[in-house]
């Protein structure tokens, strides 16, 4: 796409240097990590919204081995009369690990910004670039991290990219009613320059001692071992913050306040960052606005997204002070309901009606509040119940169990499980006999019901769940199609089947069995077993 990416004058110039490879955008990232390897210093110039088909390749073949390739990336942002499919909206690039994203607003920096890409940067660099023109700013700012356009004392913008412009009209508009902004610019946006964002609001990083101590007692209580010397980089905080300590891992968050807005950081560690503002930012956020903010999160499993929204689509909402909104998982779906009042007492008032309504609306499906997943909801039924469980597993390779005993407190209902993975192990552990192999095949309901009743046997458990299917790539020698999937559980009542048709990757293919093997104990222990089973 010569033309498309302004490059037919290149192409014409330098025939040698220029390569079209059409809509192959993964084989346009690999091809330009090898020659990248070969010592050359490859520019890839591509849409926005194309090279996230190029994902993979961005981390397996250029981020993991830090090799200096050149993205220069069209369409970022909303591109008008391109259509949706062209949007360059995702904020993919800045989760490669050692990406380097710069952003220009004009067309000097742009040029500067290839410049700085090609010359002086190392491993992987994207130039992310709008549609079309330049506007009113036609400055360059860009030989910097973080650049101040416009000083203020009672407001803060943060901006990048195209968004410059919009930033400053803004900042205009705001003076003529005696509102002093500061407008900040960042042209690098990852790796984030802490240093030079907060030297741009006027907030000097400063060493923290306590956080440096705090480090230190992680590494030898947790890792047992002298921290890095690296490590103390993470107490340098903005001056004057709020500390957020992180009892789960070495790096702090913290909150501090400049140019009239309060910023927040958190750790990039999911599991840091979603303790951090669980306990410390949102009773932070609750001190700072007299307000408490309260939450549940809703667990469904049969239904898909869209499904959902059809069945609630009159209680979805987004106001200040109540939310529900849905969010898709693999195979299952969460409702995240909050609200925001004077206490919790408060809270919990205004979201009951509208959670007493959900739970009408949904019946079963819903299978938990305020819960990790199914595996937790099988236990807290088996546990109040006093039954034990066991597990016998084929295409899941053990996921079951790992799951169950992921949940605390496991030992008091699962007493262990079998990975049968050949005909063989079914065969001499499980009892599976041989002829029922023979006539159905491994991956057939009478096989999982063998393997059900034949782990409870093993085990002296009161109840057992079975999985047996393909997962793929491959198939097997019946012509069984990939993602066939028979899950069974054994009871003193008798052996229930459940057939699956699954489609997806492998990993999908084996996540999905595992949800439907504990959404058959659910049923069962709730009497909501489905016609068939």
């Amino acid at each position: 796409m010569t033309d498309g990416t302004g490059l037919s004058g290149f192409a014409a110039a330098h025939p040698e240097r220029f390569f079209d490879v059409g809509i192959a955008e993964g084989h346009a990232v690999a091809m330009a990590a090898g020659m990248a390897k070969q010592g050359m210093l490859p520019v890839f110039a591509v849409y926005d919204s194309f090279l996230q088909r190029g994902y993979d390749m961005l981390m397996q073949d250029v981020s993991l081995d830090k090799l200096h390739v050149v993205f220069a990336v069209d369409r970022t942002g909303l591109v008008g009369a391109d259509g949706e499919t062209h949007h360059g909206c995702m904020d993919y690039l800045s989760q490669i690990p050692g990406m380097t994203v710069l952003c220009p607003a004009s067309f000097a920096e742009l040029r500067r910004m290839l410049r700085t890409a090609l010359y002086d940067c190392t491993g992987p660099v994207a130039v992310r670039y709008p549609r079309g023109g330049e506007g009113a700013y036609r400055d360059d700012c860009g030989n910097a991290p973080v650049s101040v356009l416009r000083q203020g004392g009672d407001a803060c913008i943060l901006t990048c990219g195209i968004l410059t412009e919009q930033a400053l009209a803004a900042a205009e508009q705001l003076a003529q009613t005696h509102t002093a902004v500061r407008v900040v610019k960042l042209n690098r946006t990852a790796p984030l320059d802490m240093d030079a964002v907060c030297a741009a609001l006027d907030t000097p990083l400063v060493f923290h001692p306590e956080v440096a101590d705090e480090i230190r007692r992680y590494f030898d209580t947790v890792f047992h071992r002298e921290m890095p010397a690296c490590n103390l980089q993470q107490a340098y905080l903005p001056e004057g913050c709020t500390v957020f300590h992180n009892p789960v891992g070495t790096a702090p968050g913290c909150a501090f306040s400049a140019g009239g807005v309060t910023a927040v950081l958190l750790p990039g560690v999911p599991s840091e960052c979603r303790y951090l503002a669980e306990h410390c930012l949102l009773p932070y956020l609750a001190r700072r606005h007299g307000q408490v903010i309260r939450s549940h999160d809703l667990r469904i499993f049969g239904l898909t997204e869209p499904q959902v929204q059809e069945l609630l689509s009159d209680l979805l909402r987004r106001e200040d002070d109540l939310t529900l909104a849905p969010y898709a998982g693999t195979g299952e779906v969460s409702l995240h309901l909050s609200a925001r009042a004077a206490d919790e007492a408060a809270c919990e008032a205004r979201m009951a009606p509208l959670l007493a309504e959900v739970r009408q609306r949904l019946g079963g499906y819903l299978y938990g509040e305020d819960i990790s997943g199914l595996e937790e909801a099988v236990f807290r039924l088996c546990r109040d119940r006093h039954l034990t469980l066991s597990a016998a597993e084929s295409c899941t390779g053990g996921l079951i169990a790992k799951r169950l005993t992921d949940v605390s407190g496991a030992s008091q209902i699962f007493l262990g499980g079998v990975v049968s993975y050949t005909n063989e192990v079914k065969n001499h552990v499980l009892g599976v006999p041989a002829s029922l192999l023979e006539a159905y095949g491994a991956v057939s309901a009478p096989v999982a019901r063998a393997m059900a009743v034949g782990v409870r046997v093993l085990t002296g458990s009161d109840l057992s769940l079975s999985v047996t299917g393909l997962a793929g790539p491959g198939g097997d020698d019946r012509d069984t199609p990939v993602g066939t999937v028979f899950t069974a559980l054994s009871a003193p009542e008798g052996v229930f089947v459940r057939r699956l048709t699954l489609g997806g990757s492998r990993e999908r293919i084996r996540v999905l069995s595992a949800h439907h093997a504990f959404d058959l104990l659910r049923r069962y222990l709730t009497d909501q077993m489905t016609e068939g089973e």
